[in-house]
């Protein structure tokens, strides 16, 4: 393992509001006395640290507070979560992460980081609306409107935790010897992205998550730093296997390369095991640098009550690599899955810029 599974990072730039839960687990709401806490996650497409998309998490009311979505995986003791992330305005006690064992209410919650009202960070056991156990604070301070990159490295432990908090790639708040497990699991399952109190005008917008273990191979084993995760969306024209049907148009590419998936307005269908098809991609936007994984991110939905699975396909130097991760979609409703080449298919070694740039993509029918 390495890499968080089905999500292991997340550009936030290729669906809108209304799909974000085809990706992510819904939040679960607490009725508690006098208040409870409400999904109030968005997708602005321009409110990236590029200028790409983002998500935003703000208040729900007065008296409701709001929440983003959380990433739901195996259940692990150690590891690493980053996100970039702005504050609009700093007016009050937000959380900028949240982990949780066995489930995403505040019952399940491990610890949370989050910004006081002075910009300092903080680290809370038993994160709730009341604010939780108080395991320490930063004396380096964020600025509202400006980007930073938290990066958050974890050990959950009742007596030998460990919460190392990074900004910018800077160690600014070092835990050890502490309690991360007053659940008493040893672990985590999920992460949620954002929790604002209820009245607060602060709007959070997070950009290029991603989530790991620290028991894979080197270097997806540890905090990789500051990162930008790319988004590519297929080109126009077929790659070099095209077995899937085109609807309604002919153009293979254009049935697939919708910024926002458009359900079943255009798309490419198959039904046969064994039928390929693999795309073009634009390069990536730089020419050297490491590239850590690569995701093959299908939205998709069976329409028949048959056992379907797929696979997505990595297609170098004219061979097909099927992925390990299946997909394995819904009758009712479509469905992202992140199928993930941590490392270069051909070779078992890490992934660089050309190959990336070389290779084509698509998906193939296992099942």
């Amino acid at each position: 393992m390495a890499f968080h599974a089905p999500l292991p990072f997340d550009s936030f730039d290729h669906y809108d509001t209304s799909q974000i839960f085809m990706k992510w687990t819904t939040p679960v709401n607490f009725a508690g006395i006098g208040y409870n806490y409400q999904d109030k996650a968005t997708i602005n497409p321009t409110a990236g640290r590029c200028g790409t998309g983002a998500l935003q998490v703000t208040s729900a009311s007065e008296i409701v507070p709001g929440t983003g979505p959380s990433n739901v995986f195996a259940a692990i003791s150690a590891g690493v979560e980053g996100v970039a992330f702005r504050l609009d305005a700093i007016d009050s006690r937000v959380h900028l992460i949240r982990l949780h064992s066995g489930g995403t209410e505040d019952a399940a919650n491990q610890f949370a980081v989050g910004v006081n009202t002075d910009g300092t960070l903080f680290a809370v056991r038993a994160a709730d609306q009341a604010g939780g156990t108080l395991l320490g604070t930063s004396t380096f301070a964020v600025h509202d409107g400006v980007f930073y990159y938290l990066e958050v490295d974890y050990t959950i432990d009742a007596g030998a935790g460990a919460l190392l908090i990074y900004i910018n790639d800077v160690l600014v708040l070092n835990l050890t010897g502490i309690d991360t497990d007053p659940v008493g699991s040893g672990s985590v399952n999920s992460v949620q992205l954002g929790r604002v109190l209820s009245g607060a005008s602060t709007v959070i917008t997070f950009d290029d998550y991603y989530g790991l273990d620290k028991t894979g191979p080197a270097p997806q084993n540890a905090r990789l730093g500051d990162q930008k995760v790319a988004m590519r969306l297929p080109l126009a024209g077929s790659g070099s296997v095209a077995d899937w049907t085109a609807v309604p148009g002919t153009d293979h590419g254009n049935m697939v390369n919708q910024p926002v998936p458009d359900g079943d307005l255009t798309y490419l269908s198959a039904q046969t095991p064994g039928l390929d098809e693999t795309l073009l991609f634009p390069p990536l936007d730089v020419f050297s640098g490491t590239v850590y994984g690569v995701a093959v991110v299908p939205c998709v939905r069976k329409d028949d009550a048959g056992y379907k699975v797929l696979q997505a396909l990595v297609r170098l130097a004219g061979i097909n690599y099927a992925s390990v991760e299946t997909a394995v979609p819904s009758l009712t409703s479509y469905a992202f899955f992140s199928l993930l080449y941590t490392l270069n298919p051909a070779t078992s070694a890490a992934w660089d810029v050309a190959t990336v740039n070389g290779m084509e993509c698509g998906m193939t029918v296992n099942t």
